[in-house]
């Protein structure tokens, strides 16, 4: 994808969420914010990063997880193969933690 693409990427505007979403959002983030993300090339394996996914979108958005969850994976080991994504790093070993 081009970077050209960013300007027609859709994204979430938090300020169209109805008050009871983002007060959700709210409580969702409040109850994680003390758990460590890996780095986000290493986005693929943590399991932080996939709770957080998952519960955004299912519980905040509303959206059907079993509809979504497979083309997320396939976004993040996309996302986590780009060169400017790793910074020039190997790919991590599953399970790793970068430093």
């Amino acid at each position: 994808m081009p970077v050209t693409a960013i300007q027609r990427m859709p994204f979430l505007d938090v300020t169209t969420l109805a008050p009871n979403l983002l007060r959700k959002a709210s409580e969702l983030f409040d109850q994680m914010r003390d758990q460590d993300l890996l780095p986000a090339c290493m986005a693929t394996d943590d399991p932080v990063r996939k709770k957080l996914d998952r519960r955004v979108l299912r519980d905040v958005l509303e959206l059907d997880w079993s509809t979504i969850e497979a083309p997320l994976d396939l976004l993040r080991r996309k996302w986590c193969a780009e060169p400017s994504v790793r910074a020039g790093k190997p790919v991590a070993a599953r399970g790793a933690r970068s430093p």
